[in-house]
């Protein structure tokens, strides 16, 4: 199968199908659902920053009954997002974070953004995504992010490998990352930013108090490294 290239993210679809091939649940996101849980939010608000194709709004809507926001710059996830999950609790709204967000104001319960950290290029555009998230929570809210554990770069995992092994990288280096799909290989290129960057990014957003967590790898890959990493941080 051939190989599909971008220098952004892959195609909403091939995302998509990506996630579901690979108990995308297993990815680092039930670490999210099980820390909500713990924030007994039932009828909440939450609001889900780089929504991409939706699975993950829809299905926090569907489990915590609550009204979920899902915000996306890329048009083609959107639109994949309506299609396949939108429904009478879950909005997916188009557009850069910061504009459309200005509405939105202290009026969230939880703020979540998965694998968006990765993607940005500068250092002032994670400190837009941390501030964002912090502005959009009411006092006492939970802003959560979830990311690929930096240390894990080279690392061959069963269905992603992040970044060149024995390549040492500089803040903010493009790294080549190669994600397997049912429908072929697919290369894009992600960022390298440490895990002290995305903390230090977090706590100058004005959050009281972060948490940072390492996680491994879903079940069934077996490879001996933690894969992702949390942030967990309390307005």
């Amino acid at each position: 199968m051939p190989d599909k290239n971008s220098d952004t993210l892959p195609r909403a679809d091939d995302y998509l199908a990506m996630m579901i091939a690979n108990d995308w649940l297993d990815m680092g996101y039930s670490a999210i659902v099980d820390h909500i849980s713990r924030l007994h939010l039932s009828g909440g608000r939450i609001l889900d920053l780089g929504c991409g194709p939706g699975i993950f709004t829809h299905y926090l809507g569907k489990v915590f009954a609550a009204d979920v926001v899902g915000i996306d710059p890329s048009q083609d996830m959107i639109d994949t997002a309506i299609r396949e999950y939108a429904h009478d609790r879950v909005q997916f709204i188009f557009g850069e974070t910061s504009e459309v967000l200005k509405p939105f104001a202290k009026t969230f319960d939880v703020v979540v953004s998965c694998f968006v950290l990765m993607h940005l290029p500068h250092h002032d555009s994670h400190q837009i995504l941390a501030k964002s998230a912090f502005t959009s929570l009411r006092s006492g809210g939970t802003a959560i992010f979830l990311d690929m554990n930096p240390a894990s770069v080279g690392i061959q995992f069963a269905s992603v490998r992040n970044g060149e092994p024995n390549q040492n990288y500089s803040p903010g280096d493009k790294m080549l990352t190669t994600v397997k799909t049912p429908g072929g290989t697919i290369n894009v290129y992600d960022r390298f930013w440490p895990a002290d960057h995305y903390l230090t990014s977090v706590r100058q957003a004005g959050f009281s108090a972060v948490e940072a967590f390492t996680l491994p790898p879903p079940p069934y890959d077996k490879t001996e490294a933690d894969q992702f990493c949390l942030f967990i941080a309390e307005k």
